[in-house]
């Protein structure tokens, strides 16, 4: 898969733990791609979102090279 075919990967086919699945699919987030639109900080503000949740995905970006798209501010 190209960069955009993953960005375009629905949250429930992520290889992400189910809580935060269901925390980002809860916020109507429905794609990887929209999850790196949404600003790091602005993660935390969503209900039970934690650190650890923070780090799994950003772990997945950096394992596919993705964090260019990743927006911190």
């Amino acid at each position: 898969m190209n960069q955009q075919e993953i960005l375009n990967t629905p949250i429930q086919d992520l290889p992400f733990t189910s809580d935060l699945k269901i925390i980002l699919l809860n916020q109507g987030l429905k794609t990887l791609q929209e999850v790196v639109n949404v600003p790091v900080y602005r993660w935390h503000d969503y209900p039970s979102f934690t650190y650890h949740h923070q780090y799994e995905i950003v772990d997945y970006l950096q394992e596919l090279d993705l964090m260019d798209f990743i927006k911190e501010d």
